[in-house]
Formats: C-alpha cells, sequence, structure tokens
C-alpha cells in the first residue's frame, strides 16, 4: 500500500531556547502554501578553457518560508520574537522539525534564525496569510 501524501497529519515544533522555555508547536498554516524549503545548494562547478569541468562541494544555507492564516495564534510567537529582537538588536536561534506522520518522516532545520516575516495581513476579500522566513544551517531527514 502507498503511504499517504497529506499534508494534514504534520506537526512543526520550534525551538528559540534564549526567548522560550519549551518547544513551541506551530498551528493553522495556510493551506495553500504552509511551507516550503528552498532547493538545496550541494555543489558547484566551472569549466576550464581545456574542457575539464572542475567541481566541488559548496556549503550554503537552507531557507524556509513557513505561511499562517492571519489568525492564527502561531504569529503572535514571531510577533514576540521580532519585537525582542529589534529591541535587543539581535538576532535568536532557532532550530525547527517539521514531523510529517503519513510519510514516516521528520525533517530537522538546525542551527537558524528568522530572517523575514509579515508584521500585518494583507487585505483582500480574505485577509492574506502571513508568512515568515527562516535561514538555517542544515537540514536533516530521518526517519520516525
Amino acid at each position: 500500500m502507498a503511504k499517504l501524501i497529506t499534508s494534514a497529519d504534520v506537526v512543526a515544533t520550534m525551538t528559540v531556547a534564549q526567548l522560550f522555555s519549551a518547544p513551541i508547536i506551530l498551528e493553522n498554516w495556510s493551506s495553500d502554501n504552509a511551507w516550503e524549503a528552498e532547493d538545496q545548494v550541494i555543489g558547484d562547478s566551472r569549466m576550464s578553457l581545456d574542457k575539464k569541468l572542475n567541481k566541488g562541494y559548496v556549503p550554503a544555507p537552507v531557507e524556509l518560508t513557513m505561511t499562517f492564516e492571519p489568525n492564527s495564534e502561531s504569529l503572535l510567537v514571531f510577533d514576540a520574537l521580532a519585537a525582542a529582537s529589534k529591541a535587543g538588536r539581535t538576532v535568536y536561534d532557532v532550530s525547527l522539525e517539521l514531523a510529517h506522520k503519513s510519510l514516516g518522516q521528520k525533517f530537522s532545520f538546525l542551527d537558524g534564525h528568522v530572517i523575514r516575516y509579515k508584521p500585518n495581513p494583507g487585505g483582500a476579500k480574505l485577509l492574506k496569510a502571513r508568512p515568515v522566513r527562516f535561514r538555517f544551517a542544515d537540514i536533516i531527514p530521518a526517519g520516525m
């Protein structure tokens, strides 16, 4: 039997140890585009004049965007994180885990921080969802 590919059973847990005493379960994501990780850069190459392809591993950060409905309680956490960053003129270390129950996999995003977020929803027929963008040093997939 094939595994289900639903997003509805994914649990996201965020840790910001410097600000919050326990991990936070993120909830009420946008159903249109709940989360999206950018392609991970693995390596690069260049061709020499005598047609030899020279290649190598290139470490690169992983960017992840999570999008929340405008009435998500999770946005209060990001509002507090942004306020603390502005007040302290610093960024806070963030780690995040996405547990995909239907796939039997979890993805750990390590050593990151919030790089931008939308502080208010856009106006439309229905208020628009609010994205939060992270940058992490690494992503590690594993079984559950």
